[in-house]
């Protein structure tokens, strides 16, 4: 399983949190940009599992790649920040690149909104943003499965703290 995450921005905090829920489940972290700067802030106070990471238009200094590339079980998951595809057509740009690939998944940030679809048998995942969330969600991660029957599945958490608290919701984007 692998935990998704983009657009932290800074604000470290409900990414640790994102973390330490589901830190016994997760093989490998991706970050889809804007904060990339954060993946050092964490591992200075807790050890996490391999990270993949790309550079968002946010993150100038960064030697991340723009795209990067996982390889699970033979299928092959694009990783982009999403920043260099013109927004009002991104879903199609996402799967023509896809398509290009010749990749399963594709997972991007940039929106800071909550995306899980299926489009020409490529599935397309925007975890939302941890840092300035948008739309219906607070900070919002996403955790990714494969199984070699069924293939890639995705589950979507709100983080809502509640008083010294944060809570952890469900949800399915719209």
């Amino acid at each position: 399983m692998y935990l998704i995450i983009s657009d932290t921005h800074g604000q470290i905090e409900y990414f640790e949190k994102a973390i330490n829920f589901c830190k016994n489940t997760v093989s490998a972290i991706i970050h889809c940009g804007d904060g990339v700067r954060d993946i050092a802030a964490i591992t200075q106070k807790h050890t996490i599992p391999q990270c993949y990471s790309v550079r968002g238009n946010m993150d100038a200094h960064s030697n991340a790649p723009l795209v990067a590339t996982l390889r699970v079980d033979n299928k092959k998951i694009l990783i982009l920040h999403g920043h260099t595809i013109n927004f009002e057509t991104i879903l199609d740009d996402i799967t023509v690149i896809a398509h290009k690939e010749k990749a399963s998944a594709v997972i991007f940030g940039h929106t800071h909104i909550p995306l899980y679809k299926k489009r020409d048998g490529v599935l397309i995942i925007n975890p939302g943003s941890l840092g300035k969330p948008r739309a219906l969600w607070g900070p919002s991660f996403s955790l990714l499965r494969y199984d070699t029957d069924e293939g890639f599945s995705a589950s979507f958490y709100e983080i809502v703290k509640n008083g010294k608290d944060f809570d952890f919701y469900e949800f399915t984007p719209v």
